[in-house]
């Protein structure tokens, strides 16, 4: 029994991208360490949760107000970014057939109602169940409340896999790609939004990078390998400053479960020019 907990620690240590167990430490947040690999760049908090601690937080929304939003939250925030939700449905009807659509980590269900709208066959997974609970009153597809793995989904089943802000909660991000493979078609695609972190992240760069709810970061070249090691091909990329997410009047327009972050969301967004002024300072 020693030796397999021992090693199964071992494999949550090593890094996910390419398997080696160098890690620099970054900074520590909320009392979770992040660190960067130093052989391929990836970013992950050591150690790193199991899977049923991971299944456990996300089922009922322990994190902090940051990262959990409430279901009727998360629909709300959604919608403010429906702009941000309909250049992904035209990005894939540009690059696949109608077909079968699963989005994991479906949150409110706004990216399946405008892909059902649209004529696509849609099936959801999310693993939060109050949020899992809003999604299947806006659509009829079904909607799992257990990590893809787990699920024994034909091969083959899905001309297109999405993963909207999903990637930095995994576990095992390789293994999740591998498991999309198999049960895309033929020609399949994944659109998948995340984020990238270069050399020389520091703490005070973002007023909270989430962890522990986020615990792996691409590196600037690491999506390539997963790509790779996983028999995908990149097609098309597009990049944004960080500062240009997090501090958008979309962002600033969503509230979250503290009564004076919300305060001073909606004091910023009366103040004329004070977001630009807060993007300056921050890029700084």
């Amino acid at each position: 029994m020693d030796a397999l907990v021992a090693g199964y620690k071992d494999h949550l240590d090593r890094c996910d991208c390419c398997g080696d167990t160098g890690w620099e430490y970054v900074f520590t947040e909320n009392g979770a360490d992040l660190g960067r690999c130093t052989s391929c760049g990836l970013y992950f908090v050591r150690p790193l949760p199991t899977s049923n601690e991971r299944m456990s937080h996300v089922e009922d929304g322990t994190f902090d107000e940051l990262a959990i939003l409430c279901g009727k939250r998360q629909r709300q925030s959604e919608e403010i970014r429906q702009k941000e939700f309909r250049h992904y449905l035209y990005l894939v009807n540009h690059n696949a057939s109608k077909g079968r659509w699963l989005d994991i980590g479906c949150g409110g269900g706004t990216l399946l109602a405008l892909a059902s709208e649209d004529g696509w066959e849609v099936e959801g997974i999310e693993l939060n169940v109050e949020r899992a609970a809003i999604t299947r009153q806006r659509i009829s597809g079904k909607i799992h409340t257990r990590p893809l793995e787990e699920l024994n989904i034909a091969g083959e089943s899905f001309h297109v896999v999405s993963l909207i802000e999903v990637f930095s909660h995994l576990i095992s991000p390789k293994g999740t790609f591998q498991e999309i493979y198999r049960i895309l078609k033929p020609g399949g695609i994944v659109i998948l939004r995340t984020s990238e972190i270069g050399t020389g992240a520091k703490r005070r760069h973002l007023f909270s990078w989430g962890l522990p709810y986020h615990v792996i970061f691409n590196g600037l070249n690491t999506l390539d390998r997963y790509a790779e090691d996983t028999s995908f091909k990149i097609v098309h990329c597009e990049r944004e400053r960080i500062v240009n997410v997090l501090y958008s009047r979309a962002y600033f327009q969503t509230c979250g479960r503290s009564q004076f972050r919300n305060a001073v969301k909606k004091t910023v967004l009366r103040v004329p020019c004070a977001l630009s002024l807060i993007r300056f300072l921050m890029d700084r």
